[in-house]
Order: structure tokens, then C-alpha cells, then sequence
């Protein structure tokens, strides 16, 4: 193994032993990887005053309306004394970066235990620009309204061409802060790997809605649903309401005894969609926002 592969796999072990948040090991090689625009998209920052330590990647190859690079911070150890200074250099190291590329926007999730650095990020002249929650129910029940005559519900599988997965999700979030669109052969590896498998909600052979799942390694298996997207044309048909109930059916079934989620809070109609089902706010993550250009 040469020694740049080495140093890879080192980070990789890093974040998975001390994650930011809710991260599994295919996470971590997602964006420590493919989404970095190459191995100078992977900070490994270290104070030798306090021997903390942060790994964070530069996103630059997921896609978004706001044309930005997005820093996420992904495994950090040591006193917190240290985290202010590794963040401002993993700030100034992300900017200086993506100042080389096409975007036109820096922008850094927060995540709860982070939030007190948001002053670091302020004097960088970030700003914030929108926020999620995480919302979470121990409710396993789920809506059994039977699917409407002529649709379908099935798992993902090659016969349905991804390609047709990213448009639906790119119309269904159009206007929505915040989604970083996984490019179109990562989403492809990411469905065809994905455990349980996606679901799809099908009107004849026409993909009218998704729900992308994952099983989190908690104490208490924790269903985690990546994603709802239906049909925007067909909004008002509580299509949200069938995908929803199919997601925690499905995440249930694979042993999940608590489900979660993330939404933006300035989405009103998924925040009522998901409150419907028992989902309720249990954190906030802000994300802080600059154009490169200032």
C-alpha cells in the first residue's frame, strides 16, 4: 500500500472511530473520496498544543442549485480547547480550495456539537444560511391506507434507470436549501449497494416517488430515511404519507426500533407531513454560507 493510500485508510479509520455525527464507514469513503474533487479534498488538521485532531473533506462533486462547495467536518478527537483553531484552518484550507474550482459558494454544515464554533466560521465572513432539523420517533406504526389502484410500490433494482431516480429527486427539491445531489454513478453504487434497498412508488412503469433508507449501528437500530421524494406535479394525493409509512415498514422490518430523519426547517409541508407520523424536532444543524469571490 503506498503511502498516500495509507494515509487515506488512516483518516477513514479516524472518522469512523470518532465521528462529527452519524456516519458509517461507506459514508466516510463517499466523501473522503468520490466527492472530493481528488486527495487534496481530504483536511487532516492536528494541534500540537492540545493533540486534537480533525478530518474533514471538500465537496465539490455533489450537485446543488446554489453552485457551492460544502466543508463537512467528519471525525474529531481531543480537548474541545483545540477545535476553534483546526476549524478556522480547515475553513481557510476549504476557501483557498474551492477558489480553484467552478463554484461560487463555501458552505459548512454545523452539527450540534460543533455549533459552538459558529463564531469561527463568522469571522470568515460565513453566514447562516438555512438550517436542519433531526427529527426522531420511537412510533414504529405506520400508515396502512392502501396504494392507490394503478400503483405500485417495488424495490430499486438495474431495470430502473437511475438516471431517472436523479431527475425525480432533482424536480421534487427544486427550490429546497441544502441538497448536495449525489452525481449520477455514485447515486447508481449507492442503490445498488443500499441495504434495505430503496423504494420506489411506481404509477404503471413511472417512477413517481423514492425513499433512499439506511440502518444506523446504535444501541437501538435506528432507521434513518435519507430521503422521501415524490412527483411534484402530483402534489396533494398524500403520496409523502405512502412513502413515509413504506419507509418505516420497510426499516422496521429489517430490526430498526427507532426511526430518524433530517429536514429543512423552512420546509413546512414535509415538517407537517413528517409530525403527522409521529416524527418530532430532536436537534438543529445550521449551515454557514459565503461566496468565494468576497
Amino acid at each position: 500500500m503506498g503511502r498516500r493510500r495509507a494515509e487515506h485508510e488512516d483518516r477513514v479509520r479516524f472518522c469512523v472511530a470518532h465521528p462529527v455525527g452519524d456516519l458509517r464507514e461507506d459514508d466516510v469513503r463517499l466523501l473522503l473520496g468520490a466527492l472530493t474533487r481528488g486527495p487534496e479534498g481530504e483536511l487532516d488538521l492536528k494541534d500540537p498544543r492540545t493533540g486534537a485532531r480533525l478530518v474533514a473533506a471538500v465537496i465539490e462533486r455533489a450537485d446543488n442549485e446554489a453552485n457551492t462547495a460544502e466543508l463537512v467536518p467528519l471525525g474529531i478527537e481531543g480537548p474541545s480547547t483545540g477545535w476553534a483553531e483546526l476549524m478556522g484552518e480547515a475553513v481557510d484550507s476549504a476557501i483557498c480550495l474551492a477558489r480553484t474550482g467552478p463554484r461560487e459558494r463555501l458552505q459548512v454544515p454545523l452539527q450540534p456539537r460543533l455549533q459552538a464554533l459558529a463564531p469561527i466560521l463568522e469571522a470568515r465572513r460565513l453566514k447562516s444560511a438555512f438550517a436542519n432539523y433531526t427529527m426522531t420517533t420511537d412510533d414504529a406504526s405506520y400508515d396502512e391506507t392502501p396504494v392507490p389502484r394503478g400503483m405500485r410500490f417495488d424495490d430499486w433494482s438495474p431495470r430502473y434507470a437511475p438516471d431517472k431516480v436523479y431527475a425525480l429527486i432533482k424536480r421534487a427539491f427544486q427550490g429546497i436549501p441544502g441538497l448536495m445531489l449525489l452525481p449520477q454513478d455514485q447515486l447508481r453504487k449507492r442503490l445498488e449497494t443500499a441495504s434495505p434497498p430503496a423504494r420506489l412508488l411506481l404509477d404503471g412503469d413511472r417512477i413517481i416517488g423514492v425513499a433512499r433508507l439506511k440502518l444506523l449501528d446504535d444501541d437501538a437500530p435506528t432507521g434513518f430515511v435519507n430521503l422521501i421524494a415524490r412527483e411534484p406535479a402530483l402534489r396533494g394525493k398524500r403520496l409523502g404519507d405512502l412513502l413515509l409509512g413504506e419507509a418505516k415498514r420497510v426499516l422496521a422490518a429489517s430490526g430498526a426500533r427507532r426511526f430518524a430523519l433530517e429536514v429543512v426547517t423552512t420546509n413546512v409541508a414535509a415538517l407537517a407531513l413528517y409530525e403527522r407520523h409521529g416524527f418530532r424536532v430532536a436537534s438543529v444543524e445550521h449551515t454557514y454560507q459565503r461566496r468565494l469571490e468576497e
